[in-house]
């Protein structure tokens, strides 16, 4: 069942903590899907009042929940084996 937004959006997922809702976005903007987090702004400001008990919303167009839902439901660990490990600062040599 669809929680839907006063703005016309559905809202496709929840989360307890923002940079969730970021993670997520970003990953329905690689597949062209435009996403809003409808409570970024709450989150920001009143989070130690809020705490765990808040949820960030992420939302997106109705013609694209469906797609969106299913992108997030999707495993997408096997993509992060094709990323190139990045090495840290080099070890300082002793001697």
């Amino acid at each position: 069942m669809s929680v839907g937004d006063p703005s016309g959006l559905v809202v496709v997922a929840s989360f307890h903590h923002l940079w969730e809702a970021d993670v997520a976005k970003a990953l329905l903007g690689s597949f062209d899907i435009e996403a809003i987090i409808l409570d970024e702004v709450q989150m920001q400001q009143r989070w130690p009042v809020m705490g765990r008990l808040a949820q960030v919303r992420l939302a997106v167009a109705p013609e694209r929940a469906y797609r969106a839902r299913q992108i997030l439901e999707d495993d997408h660990s096997a993509a992060l084996e094709e990323i190139a490990e990045v090495g840290g600062p080099a070890e300082p040599e002793e001697g």
